[in-house]
């Protein structure tokens, strides 16, 4: 096949599908997976690799084509991922299942579908962008330690939460009195660049270098862990 040929589906993409990245892209990719399959997992690694590489250029689709005889927990894993669509969260409980195929029971599917904090890790991000986590250090003399936390507790409450592209953030202090520090998830670089920039923002750090050292840390969330069934 060359590069210019092209597959036509019987059936062409439609509302009913779900689909993420610009409909105009030059490469649509359709995915017909399984939750439960190994092979189905290692595709849709693939195919988000695929989709963070070429960015605005490709176009993700997914249908659902559980093999119920060789994996009875598929389709329930589809239908929790079709209520989660109903909630305007396909894409979130999509990654979450696939990142997670030996864990599709109903207790399973129960929690994530009804812990908010699961979908707090993936939250209006979808499976063309990476997730970007910046974890702040502030080295602090202990007695102004409560000082710091007050001052980024109310920078976030008041602005940074609101700013686009906010995921989540949490505030940590140290036993010892001296650090703090933020943890916090953003869309994307530029989502996290802009809210900086913001004056609010910006005059914020600048409070927080009065009393304290910052050490900034950027990172890429490659995998998230759930508890196994028995606690551990």
């Amino acid at each position: 096949m060359s590069q210019t040929d092209s597959i036509m589906l019987a059936v062409p993409v439609n509302e009913r599908d779900h689909v993420t990245g610009p409909a105009n892209a030059p490469l649509t990719v359709v995915n017909y997976g399984d939750y439960q399959c190994p092979g189905c997992q290692k595709t849709h690694r693939s195919t988000e690799k695929l989709a963070r590489e070429l960015l605005d250029r490709v176009r993700l689709v997914h249908r659902h084509f559980p093999l119920v005889k060789s994996h009875p927990r598929a389709l329930r894993a589809a239908e929790a991922a079709e209520a989660a669509a109903a909630q305007g969260k396909f894409w979130e409980m999509h990654r979450l299942l696939y990142l997670h195929p030996d864990k599709l029971g109903d207790r399973d599917l129960h929690r994530y579908g009804n812990e908010e904090f699961y979908f707090s890790l993936n939250h209006g991000i979808t499976g063309t962008a990476k997730l970007v986590a910046f974890i702040n250090v502030f080295r602090v003399e202990p007695a102004n330690q409560q000082r710091l936390v007050d001052l980024l507790a109310r920078v976030t409450v008041e602005s940074v939460r609101h700013a686009p592209g906010f995921v989540s953030a949490t505030l940590l202090r140290s036993f010892d009195g001296a650090k703090v520090t933020m943890y916090a998830q953003w869309r994307t670089i530029e989502d996290y660049q802009t809210m900086r920039n913001n004056p609010a923002s910006r005059g914020c750090l600048q409070q927080a270098l009065a009393i304290a050292r910052f050490e900034p840390g950027m990172y890429e969330i490659v995998e998230s862990y759930l508890p196994n069934d028995n606690g551990t």
